[in-house]
């Protein structure tokens, strides 16, 4: 059984055939029980929006999407690239609470 965990980032299917890739950003416990995850998408270019976190991935500058999280089969998970270094697991952790305070 393939472990899915928070914070990786895979490399998702695309119906354009194009690369393109995400970060997890959904809890392990979730994935265990069913077949999706929630991804966030890497976009290219750099923005003022605030629910975005600065990355370099594959030498381009790019964002961490946290405003655009959505749901997506495992199955569409193709293969995983990396895992976040700490310092943006924290600043994408520290993005999703503020975003989904109450």
């Amino acid at each position: 059984m393939v472990r899915y965990e928070r914070f990786c980032v895979y490399e998702v299917k695309n119906p354009d055939d194009k690369k393109r890739f995400a970060v997890i950003v959904s809890p392990e416990e979730i994935h265990d029980y069913q077949d999706t995850v929630l991804i966030a998408p890497l976009v290219l270019g750099q923005s003022d929006f605030p629910f975005r976190v600065p990355i370099v991935f594959k030498n381009k500058e790019g964002e961490v999407a946290a405003d655009k999280i959505q749901p997506i089969l495992k199955e569409d998970l193709l293969k995983k690239v990396g895992l976040l270094p700490a310092p943006l697991t924290e600043q994408l952790a520290e993005v999703l609470m503020e975003m989904f305070m109450i």
